[in-house]
């Protein structure tokens, strides 16, 4: 199992909006096609960010490599797409792909 996580800095100015957008847009969208599942979001907490923006984590689980590469050639591209006609520079991120490890085992 993955974890695909995209890390969204969003300037001051936008941040209510930019949150609300990926609350009622992009996850409903990211999720929809049901590739991308258990989608969580969580605010990155740092003593200082550049200009008093914030950082917002999206984490969805993908079931392996050849899923992940067809949900940004079908899905993640267009959100990617989306997100820059909306807010341009305003808001911007940087995605890892994470590999769950069983820590029990």
């Amino acid at each position: 199992m993955l974890i695909y996580n995209t890390t969204f800095y969003i300037e001051k100015g936008v941040v209510s909006e930019g949150v609300d957008y990926l609350k009622k847009h992009y996850i409903p969208a990211a999720t929809a096609g049901g590739w991308a599942t258990e989608p969580w979001m969580s605010r990155v907490l740092a003593a200082s960010a550049p200009g008093d923006g914030e950082s917002i984590s999206v984490q969805f689980r993908i079931a392996d490599a050849d899923t992940l590469d067809r949900w940004i050639a079908q899905c993640g591209q267009l959100l990617q797409r989306s997100l820059a006609e909306r807010f341009g520079e305003k808001m911007v991120g940087f995605s890892t792909v994470l590999e769950e490890i069983d820590w029990r085992e």
